[in-house]
């Protein structure tokens, strides 16, 4: 089965204006709060998948967050998609990937080389986000959109919201010399 065309550069427009709305509402907050509602702070499995506990304020003491398990994504993000889309091993994977690519994005802060290296994450982790999905039959169904949930719950703070925009307008809206594409990593 085929998977869609990539429209990077328009879709990064709309991501960018989604994720800036949802910041400047407190969305990301409430996304993570929604997604882990049923969690215990110090629960360590949901939908048979190991989690860290919750890490807290401290989590908003710099803008990568605590990241315990090493996953490139921050605790409380790792934690909110395990919960909305760990019963679908395949897509938690592939929502996992696209995770680590909005992470890099925020810790790039607009630096030139880490934006490049978040530009080729986030080809890749929407590549593959939308292949799994496509093939799954949900890349279409409304109010199905995980990619807006780990970018907004990723820019969940103003600083963090400011430091994905200096990444997001020093990227040049093109597709990686590698083709992007749907490279699941994990």
């Amino acid at each position: 089965m085929q998977h869609p065309h990539n429209t990077r550069p328009y879709a990064r427009a709309v991501a960018l204006a989604l994720i800036t709305l949802l910041a400047a509402c407190g969305g990301g907050r409430a996304a993570i709060a929604q997604a882990t509602a049923g969690l215990s702070p110090n629960q360590t499995s949901v939908n048979g998948i190991a989690i860290p506990p919750d890490p807290g304020p401290a989590n908003d003491d710099t803008l990568a967050g605590i990241d315990t398990t090493g996953s490139g994504v921050r605790d409380d993000v790792y934690r909110a998609i395990a919960a909305k889309y760990g019963a679908n091993k395949v897509e938690w994977k592939a929502v996992l990937q696209a995770g680590q690519a909005a992470q890099l994005s925020v810790v790039a802060n607009g630096d030139p080389t880490l934006s490049n290296q978040a530009n080729i994450a986030e080809m890749h982790g929407g590549g593959c986000l939308a292949f799994v999905q496509w093939n799954s039959g949900n890349l279409f169904k409304p109010g199905n959109r995980p990619i807006d949930d780990v970018f907004a719950i990723t820019a969940d703070t103003p600083g963090r919201l400011a430091a994905f925009q200096a990444t997001e307008s020093v990227m040049t809206p093109s597709i990686p010399a590698d083709g992007g594409g749907h490279d699941c990593e994990n």
